[in-house]
Formats: structure tokens, sequence, C-alpha cells
């Protein structure tokens, strides 16, 4: 994706300026074609894979009645809005919120955006004025109420955020743009869906960003050089976030779309700089960084002192962890976006062939092939296989589903799941739990036999991974969650959503989370089904929840990282970082939440409590 592109979809209206102008540039990366280092496959021995039986229609079974979700959430946001400290003026910086700056507001703006807000202004009180994301209908509501002087002067403010070395002529320049400016309609050209109007105010106001910033600027800002102008050194040109809870931070030169890995003392995160870096996990100090030829776009796998990551120039790297220093590179034939899964000695990653995509298991301590299996692998750039109890589990690409002895690459057994599975399956107890599109299975991990099935014909359908917890599967392929006995396949009971699911169910601590399109997130008891409570907040979904010491952190798409007590939904912290489509890009260790940011930094905070 080039660079105008990424902006436009991620930085929100700071970003505005000169996009629409050189978008028709492009610095799309390219990616290494040489051939794979890898020996020729071998043969691997097929067993014949038992058919799967058909998916019994939803209604085969005597269901309970579902849980239908409350109308209303159980804690409601005031319907006026909330007391917010008044400001003397329009003084915004990185830690600004709406609500710090509501105070500044003309009685007439206050008015406006109470009426328009309602419910939602509580939790938008919260929110950064200079979050780096998409624009959302809260926004544009907002800014419908703002006076010209008023909307120019925030729109300038994240203007000058995003470039920070302006000189004040050139930030005067802007501002008299801005002057004639349709400020509402600038920020509907960062909606996921602009009109034409607001495109064609985007593009206007690009135009005339040709006569305010310097070439230079432009320059640099277009081909990613500088933008926080740090080096990767950890310095501090760009300003810290003003938050209580931060212990540290590191920024680097380009995005820092993943999680961080901790191991040892140490934080491992990879940038869209090309680089690998190992900070300090208690100082964020510098410890070494190693440059790829590409950016790497997953969190590195640490195991016995290496450091294992992936680049889109096409090779997985292994580094020495106390050093950095290279080991060995594989060159997989294409970009590598997932993380490599490394189990008993052995490296497994997918590489490009003459004709198809195959398995490759490399010896971890010095990178040489030990096999290939070619299995039609079906290649997405985020998929790798998975490794458990001596065997490779891996799709195929016309429906097939693969166990590969790990240390031969020979097919112990196979079977058709109909369209097929692109997500990883779970292994517990001698069981394979595996979800392809419209069915969920359980396969015997010896033999691949069926042990049971079950189907839904609903659409839309997903393929997501498979959820164990506590002896029951969670199967959430269309709009129903479904809690399935795993000895049986017999469900135990089901719950309807109000809205699309849009991310994998989360089970833990006797809880199943589940997340909706239209930004509702319910809680649902683990042994009943019965609803508990709720979070929402209009198309603003939760994804990659994962609960830590009573804790529920998840990603918002709105750009936030959120913390929520997991027991009641209260809100306990948030911090906007920008969004990239779902991808985690927090790790817990201890009592530290370690963060990857948008911005290009890896941030370090204590983490929140339950209280």
């Amino acid at each position: 994706m080039n660079r105008p592109t990424r902006l436009l979809a991620f930085t929100g209206f700071v970003g505005l300026m000169a996009i629409a102008v050189l978008s028709v540039c492009s610095d799309s990366r390219p990616i290494a074609t040489e051939t794979p280092d890898s020996t020729e496959a071998p043969s691997a021995t097929s067993a014949a894979p038992p058919t799967a039986t058909s998916a019994p229609a939803p209604t085969s079974t005597p269901m309970p009645a579902p849980t239908a979700a409350p109308t209303q959430a159980p804690t409601s946001a005031p319907t006026t809005a909330p007391e917010m400290p008044s400001v003397p003026s329009l003084e915004i910086g990185p830690g600004t919120t709406w609500g710090n700056l509501f105070g500044a507001l003309s009685p007439q703006e206050q008015a406006c955006i109470s009426s328009e807000l309602g419910d939602q202004a509580a939790a938008v009180s919260e929110m950064h004025v200079l979050s780096a994301t998409e624009t959302q209908p809260w926004q544009m509501a907002v800014f419908d109420c703002l006076s010209q002087e008023t909307a120019s002067e925030i729109f300038l403010a994240s203007f000058a955020a995003q470039f920070p070395d302006l000189e004040e002529e050139d930030l005067s320049c802007v501002r008299g743009l801005l002057s004639g400016a349709d400020i509402s309609a600038l920020m509907g050209s960062q909606a996921a869906e602009p009109d034409p109007a607001a495109e064609a105010a985007a593009l206007q106001f690009g135009f005339g960003l040709l006569t305010c910033l310097p070439p230079e600027m432009l320059t640099a800002f277009l081909e990613g050089d500088g933008t926080n102008g740090t080096g990767g050194d950890g310095g501090t040109s760009a300003p810290p976030p003003t938050d209580e809870a931060l212990l540290w931070w590191f920024s680097t030169d380009d995005w820092v779309v993943n999680a961080p890995a901790v191991a040892d003392g140490v934080v491992y995160a990879g940038s869209d700089d090309h680089s690998v870096y190992a900070l300090d996990a208690a100082s964020g100090q510098l410890i070494w960084s190693y440059k790829t030829s590409g950016f790497i776009r997953s969190t590195p796998t640490v195991a016995d002192g290496v450091v294992y990551v992936g680049s889109s120039d096409s090779h997985v790297y292994a580094l020495d962890a106390g050093s950095g220093g290279l080991i060995w590179r594989f060159n997989t034939g294409n970009a590598v976006e997932y993380s490599p899964v490394v189990s008993e000695g052995r490296v497994f990653v997918v590489a490009a062939g003459d004709t198809l995509y195959s398995v490759h298991a490399l010896d971890a301590g010095s990178g040489e092939t030990l096999w290939a299996a070619q299995v039609a692998y079906p290649y997405g750039a985020a998929l790798a296989v998975t490794a458990a109890n001596g065997r490779v589990y891996t799709p195929g690409e016309s429906g097939e589903f693969y166990a590969l002895d790990a240390s031969t690459g020979n097919v112990d057994w196979s079977v058709d799941v109909g369209l097929g599975a692109e997500s990883p399956p779970a292994v517990v107890d001698g069981v394979v739990y595996l979800t392809a599109v419209n069915n969920a299975y359980a396969l015997d991990e010896a033999t691949g036999n069926l042990i049971w099935n079950y189907g839904t014909e609903m659409f839309p359908a997903m393929d997501r991974p498979a959820v164990v917890d506590d002896g029951v599967y969670y199967f959430a392929p269309d709009n129903n969650l479904y809690a399935m006995n795993t000895e049986t396949g017999h469900f135990a009971w089901y719950y309807v959503a109000e809205d699309f699911i849009v991310d994998t169910p989360l089970a833990a601590d006797g809880m199943v989370y589940l997340s909706m399109e239209s930004g509702i997130f319910d809680a649902i008891d683990a042994a009943t089904g019965a609803f508990v409570w709720r979070w929402e907040m209009p198309d603003t979904a939760l994804r990659s929840a994962r609960v830590f010491n009573g804790v529920l952190i998840a990603e918002s798409s709105d750009g936030y990282l959120r913390a929520l007590n997991a027991a009641t939904g209260e809100m306990l912290w948030s911090y906007s970082k920008g969004y990239f489509d779902g991808v985690p890009s927090f790790t817990v260790d201890g009592s530290v939440l370690y963060v990857g940011s948008l911005d290009g930094s890896i941030y370090a905070f204590a983490f929140p409590g339950a209280g």
C-alpha cells in the first residue's frame, strides 16, 4: 500500500494536508523476488482423507430459547454533557481531551454538542482531540456544532502536531487557507466512505497547501522520512503523551503496527522503518537494533536466546537475542507478515515454490531446511501454521486440512472441511478443534477421524480461530454465539447478537466477551449464556480483547486502546495510539502494559488496575 493511501486511512484529519494532491504518487515498497533458500521438497505420503459429515441445520436439535440482549446497557451515560474543566483558550496538545476543551467553547457550541452527542458525551469527553484516526460520526457531529473560527483552530493544531518543524509563517499561510474552507467537509473526507463534496474540498485544500509547505517537507512526508525525527534512537524530539501511567517511551522512524514481545527483561519490537529493536524492559533504553530490507508487521518470536522475525523483504531472520547479531536468514519468496512458529528446535514457515506455496521446517539453530511439504497451502500474508504435540497443522488450498509429521513433513492425515479453513485450530486433550466456514469440527488428534461437527447455513458466515475453554467450544460463525460441549458436540446454550459479530469470542474467567460491528461489546456468563454487562459506543468496535488480572484490554476502531473492568464493564483507562485493522498492538508482562503505536513509538504503561 503506498504511503498516501496508508495515511489517508489511518492518520485522521491530522494527515489531510497534501495527501489529496500527492496521492497520485506511489512509493510502494518492492518485494524481493530471489529464489527461496530451500531444498527440493520430498514427496510426502498422504493418508486417505476421511470425509467430514455434512453439517446439520441449526434446527436439527431442539434449541433453548435464546437469551436476548437487553435494550439498555446496565449503566448508561448521562444524557447531558458531563462536568468538563474550563480552559482559558484553545491550547491543544497531545494530551488534550475533548473534555479539557469543552469549557473553552461558546455556550452555543456547548449546547449543540451536548444535544448532538447525548449518551455518548461522557465517552467522547475522554477522547484526545489530536487522535490519529479515521473520522467517526461523532466527530462529524462535533465539528458541525463548531464555529468556523473554532473548527479552524482545532484543525490547525492538528496540522501543527503532524508538522512540528513548520515555521510560524507557514502556519499563518495554512490558517489563511482554512479561513475560507469548509472544515466539516475536510473532516468528512477522512471518513470511511467520503462523499464527493468532501473529496472535492480535500482536493482544493491540498492544492492550496502547495503554496504553504516547503517542498522538502512535502517530500519527506511522502517518503516517510523523519516523521518524528528520532532516528530510532529513543530521542524525544516529539513530545511524550501526558498520561500519568506512562513509564517510558521509545520512538522509531515509522509505524509500530504489532505487539512487542517481552522475554527475560527485554522488549522486542519491529517497525515499518525496517528495523527490529531490543529495549530494556525497565527503562526503555536501546540495547540493539537490526535493519532488514523491508517493514516488519508481526510480533517477534523469542525462543532459546534467539529472536525470529519475518519481514516484507521475503525473509525470516534469526537474531541473537543478546547482541542482535544475524545467525541466519531464510528466503520465503514472499512477504512475511506472521510471527514465525518455533517448536521443538524447528522453525516452521510458509515459502513460495515454483507453482504453489509449501510448508518448510528449518533447523532453529542453523536455518538449514529439514523438509518441505507441498500441500497446496492457501497462501495469505498473515497466515501461519500451527504446531502442537509433534504435528504441524495447515489448511489446504481446496478445502483440505492437513496434519503433518513435524519431524518428516509427511502427511499423517487430512480431512475435507468443505469450503476450507484459514484460521488456526485448538488442540486440547487429544482432540483438534477447527472452525471452517459455517462449521465447527472435533477431530481425533492421532487419526483425524471425525468425532463430531456442527454446522449452520446462515450467512454471512465467518472463519475464526477455534476457541476452547473449560470443556466448551465457543463457535460464532454468524450473528449467534454457540456454546458447544467439547465431548458431544451438543450445544449448552446460544446467544443472539444484536448485530454482526466482528471478532473471535474471548473466553476468560467464567465470562465470554462478544464484539459487534455497531460498537456493542457484550459480556456473557459462560455457564448459562446470560447477559451480564454491555459497553457501547456507536461505530466503535472493540477487537483483539484479552483479560489480565480482572482487566480487559482491547483495541478500539476509533484508534484507542481501552481498559475495562472485566467483571463490570467500567472504563478504567484509555490511550489514543492509532488503529490498524484490528491487529493487536499490546503485550502485558507482570505489571506493565507494552504498546506499539502508529505514531512510531513503543510505550510502557503501568498496568491499569481493576480497582
